[in-house]
């Protein structure tokens, strides 16, 4: 059995990917912006809030300014790609730890 844990914003709407999927708890994403390159990350409930844990990539080269290698709160992404349907445009669902485990692999996104 798969646990499914939704993710949801500090609004309590649920969060989605760009192609409007759910994200869960367990997902691994890609998130993208075209200036700054790609990371991939886990889904994680950590420290009181929804967020991303980098598997590859630092968050801190990928957000200026941004104090913590390990951590990116969905509410502070949302901050910095403000969009009104609450779409993360640059956050792609590529599997789950579950059923892709492969994906946890250090390697290139």
């Amino acid at each position: 059995m798969i646990p499914k844990f939704r993710v949801y914003d500090e609004e309590n709407k649920v969060v989605l990917d760009i192609n409007g999927d759910d994200i869960y708890v367990g997902d691994i994403v890609i998130i993208d912006d075209y200036f700054k390159g790609k990371i991939k990350a886990k889904v994680v409930f950590e420290q009181g809030a929804f967020g991303l844990v980098a598997i590859h990539g630092a968050i801190s080269d990928f957000i200026e300014g941004y104090w913590n290698d390990h951590f990116l709160t969905f509410a502070y992404l949302k901050y910095l790609y403000e969009h009104p349907e609450n779409e993360l445009l640059n956050v792609l669902k590529i599997g789950n730890i579950y059923e892709n485990p492969e994906l946890l692999d250090v390697a290139e996104c």
